[in-house]
């Protein structure tokens, strides 16, 4: 254990008494003066911590979450002083010495944080920095980072800072944000069905409001899925945006980073404050679960989006543009259980090359008025940036509304990774009750304006359900 962590280790907030850390703020209170507990995704690992069982975590993040002296690791050293602990951290080792994204896709040897003569808490720390939440399930990665674990007892999502440039084709108009987090929980939840889950809405940044859409977005997941826990580390940092010593040194605008370096970790330590007083109001039972929307079913409402094709030179209804695009039948490539899926080559001029279903009379009727989630598994070509999959609700004014299902926030780190099978998710889209026939459309751009090196993009199926969850109906 480092002399930081072991001074954190001795510190008021790991004591539990009251002080400048966690219980500086009064927990809830019962009738009778004792604190008030609640059932969170927190609640099944504290009950086996609390009944001397080991316990493990997983945490995706970004890097905010990365040094050895920001959040989790000191969260991980208060944890172990609170059960008598061990935790042991093993962190994502690609970003390297160098920190340039060139070390080993693996996870480092442990680290000791704390020594307690009780059970034993196992952390995985897949931490990235520069990377959005679909980034540990690119081929490279994810057979190390998620498929080789043993099932965790919480899965902690420590991601926003990178994706805040999405788009939000009207103000207010949320859905891609809400998909960006709905997409890689629901793989979690399909890999270990019921798994806890928790989200953190990030901290502000310094000189602008841009982390407010993203804290939006997560608020607005927690309340179409109540069964996510959301770690309020955004509120607590607030009243501190202006002090730079809640910043890296020398942090560049906008001010992203929070101090988090040996004696320099305030910005860390408020984060590992909220996150551990989430863990105190939390409830130490059993019980808490995360739903698998993936395997939810229901009406698809999307015409033929399980991609029927029985005969001809596309799935039925669907349409190719772009003068050089190619649907090939694909028997190699598809989703486990799936006897084949749709191969989109783009061929010599990629920019506008497409599949397309346009939504005729009979396609809309079912949709107006309604609000509605859409989900696609797809996956990509390596060197390709995630695929463009735009889903036209409105052309007509006012205004017009293209929605794309997809993280277009990435960067070079998944750019040159092989792709997996993800769900790409817009959720709560409300369709006009005017919404007009042959106007809808939804396509697939394998590699849009000229982006990647012109691949093939694969599909298996489209789902739009109504109601402000995806579901992805699989079998």
């Amino acid at each position: 254990m480092t002399t930081s962590l072991r001074r954190l280790a001795s510190t008021s907030l790991a004591r539990g008494k009251a002080g400048r850390g966690l219980l500086s703020i009064s927990p809830w209170r019962g009738l009778n003066g004792g604190p008030v507990r609640v059932s969170t995704a927190f609640s099944p690992v504290k009950a086996k911590l609390t009944a001397g069982q080991s316990a493990s975590l997983l945490i995706i993040g970004d890097s905010t979450s990365y040094t050895k002296f920001g959040p989790y690791y000191l969260f991980g050293a208060w944890l172990g002083a609170q059960h008598n602990a061990t935790v042991r951290i093993r962190r994502w080792d690609e970003w390297g010495p160098s920190g340039a994204g060139d070390g080993p896709k693996a996870y480092a040897a442990a680290d000791v944080v704390a020594t307690g003569t009780g059970s034993t808490l196992d952390i995985w720390l897949a931490s990235l920095p520069g990377s959005g939440p679909y980034a540990m399930f690119d081929k490279a990665r994810r057979p190390t980072a998620i498929d080789a674990l043993a099932r965790p007892d919480l899965v902690v999502w420590h991601h926003g800072h990178n994706i805040t440039s999405y788009e939000m084709p009207v103000a207010g108009m949320n859905y891609l944000g809400r998909g960006l987090f709905l997409g890689p929980i629901g793989m979690i939840s399909h890999k270990w069905p019921g798994v806890p889950q928790a989200l953190t809405n990030q901290t502000p940044w310094r000189d602008n409001s841009d982390m407010n859409k993203v804290v939006d977005a997560l608020n607005a997941v927690r309340l179409a899925k109540p069964d996510i826990t959301i770690i309020d580390t955004h509120s607590r940092f607030l009243p501190n945006k202006s002090d730079p010593l809640y910043y890296r040194l020398g942090e560049v605008s906008p001010g992203v980073h929070p101090s988090d370096l040996e004696g320099r970790n305030i910005g860390a330590q408020s984060q590992a404050d909220a996150i551990s007083s989430a863990w105190m109001q939390s409830a130490a039972i059993g019980g808490f679960s995360t739903a698998d929307w993936v395997s939810l079913t229901g009406a698809n409402l999307m015409p033929n989006g399980d991609m029927l094709w029985p005969s001809g030179g596309t799935p039925t209804g669907w349409t190719v543009s772009g003068s050089t695009a190619v649907i090939v039948k694909n028997t190699t490539e598809q989703y486990p259980g799936f006897d084949y899926c749709v191969e989109i080559q783009p061929g010599a001029t990629p920019s506008a090359a497409r599949l397309q279903r346009t939504f005729l009379e009979a396609d809309v009727a079912p949709l107006r008025g309604k609000t509605v989630s859409l989900a696609i598994l797809a996956k990509r070509t390596a060197g390709q940036r995630p695929p463009y999959m735009p889903f036209v609700t409105r052309t007509q004014s006012p205004p017009g509304r293209t929605l794309p299902a997809g993280p277009l926030t990435t960067t070079g780190l998944d750019t040159a990774n092989p792709g997996d099978w993800n769900w790409y998710v817009v959720a709560g889209i409300p369709i006009d009750a005017d919404a007009a026939a042959n106007l809808m459309s939804l396509a697939f751009y394998p590699s849009f304006n000229n982006a990647g090196n012109g691949g093939s993009l694969f599909i298996q199926k489209a789902v739009i359900v109504e109601g402000p969850m995806p579901k992805g109906l699989m079998p």
